[in-house]
């Protein structure tokens, strides 16, 4: 879940801050994010700047104003209701900025870009395309993105490269014409010249890379394989763009390929994902088993501190009937940031008392990168 939009709290802790510090400050959060776009334009118009307006809409909690639920009309309950309604609230932000930007005399040599980070939820539609937010499948990887610049460019055009938010940073910068920072490269690519031009991108790149939790896949224009912990599935995307025939079996030379070109790209980046079972390490888990998210929380600024991780899936296996037997199998990696302490790594599995036969756990590392078990 995300931030409550009226008190403005994450998990019952006040998580509203301006510039680092926490604000008391009444109002519905889509209204407020679109009223402090605002105010920066106002007191930015006479020079260049930059505004990330990152609106939490329509992320859960499920929550909109009356006079919304009254636009939208219907049972103000139902969750369809209140989902439209906070579709309308951000389109009316949106829509203020944009009012703005004319009032300023700016919208002609402003770029803006509408671009959202996933598919649509099981209250949204995502066309065709199956699956939605938190998978591999195409209605959770496609999203549509819209670029407004009416000085350089005209309206109504498409393309349908396949293109992702890292792009948009070095894309960015070549149009406003601002050199790219020092430092390592960026994961992005410049793809200007295709808005001014139907012949593609100089820096070409036919496939990209995708994770959630316990699979990964490899997409090209015209192919995915997805990979998960116990099944492969491959997807002609041109004669088949809802992914509904599985061509694993019968297209192997494709299924091969594609899958020497995952993991080399896996194995060229400084870090393991830590949620992507090692592949043939050992035989796979008995009775069954899970790839489990990892939270991470440090208990104190001071130096030296703990990290405590928890780990999160499925409320069945946080219940109270989960414990790790003898022949079972816990796998995990756990990845440290270049640069950070190495002062490794305690993993404890405490005994349960209640349930015969549970087996007890302690293993301490040090300096490890990449870590599994």
């Amino acid at each position: 879940a995300g931030i409550d939009y009226f008190t403005h709290e994450n998990r019952d802790e006040p998580d509203w801050l301006c510039n680092g510090r926490q604000m008391e400050e009444e109002g519905y959060v889509t209204e407020l994010i679109g009223g402090r776009v605002i105010e920066f334009i106002r007191e930015q118009r006479n020079r260049p700047f930059f505004i990330y307006a990152a609106f939490t809409a329509v992320h859960s909690p499920l929550q909109a104003p009356p006079e919304y639920l009254a636009r939208v009309g219907g049972d103000a309950e139902d969750q369809a209701t209140i989902y439209a309604a906070m579709v309308l609230a951000l389109d009316d932000a949106v829509g203020s900025i944009l009012d703005e930007l004319e009032t300023q005399g700016l919208d002609a040599d402003t770029i803006v870009v509408f671009a959202s980070d996933n598919g649509a939820g099981r209250l949204g539609s995502n066309g065709p395309f199956r699956g939605g937010k938190h998978t591999l499948y195409d209605g959770g990887l496609r999203s549509p993105t819209a670029l407004r610049w009416p000085a350089r460019l005209p309206g109504g055009q498409r393309a349908d490269d396949m293109l992702t938010v890292e792009d948009l940073a070095p894309t960015l910068l070549a149009l406003a014409e601002v050199p790219r920072p020092e430092g390592p490269p960026a994961d992005g690519r410049d793809f200007s010249q295709l808005l001014f031009s139907s012949s593609g991108t100089e820096d070409s790149r036919d496939a990209y890379v995708i994770f959630v939790p316990g699979a990964d896949a490899i997409r090209t224009p015209g192919w995915k394989l997805i990979r998960n912990h116990d099944s492969r599935e491959l997807y002609d995307l041109q004669s088949d763009p809802s992914e509904s025939t599985n061509l694993i079996e019968s297209r192997p030379e494709v299924a091969e390929d594609l899958e020497g070109r995952l993991d080399r790209w896996e194995a060229s980046v400084p870090v393991f994902p830590s949620h992507t079972p090692v592949r043939g390490a050992v035989s796979s888990p008995s009775p069954s088993g899970e790839v489990l998210e990892i939270h991470v929380r440090r208990s104190s600024a001071t130096e030296g501190s703990f990290i405590s991780i928890f780990l999160l899936g499925a409320p069945e296996l946080l219940s109270d009937q989960v414990s790790i037997r003898p022949g079972d199998r816990l796998e995990y990696d756990l990845m440290e940031a270049i640069g950070s302490e190495r002062a490794g790594y305690f993993v404890d599995l405490p005994r349960r008392t209640d349930v015969p036969g549970t087996t007890v756990g302690r293993s301490w590392w040090r300096g490890q990168r990449r870590l599994s078990h």
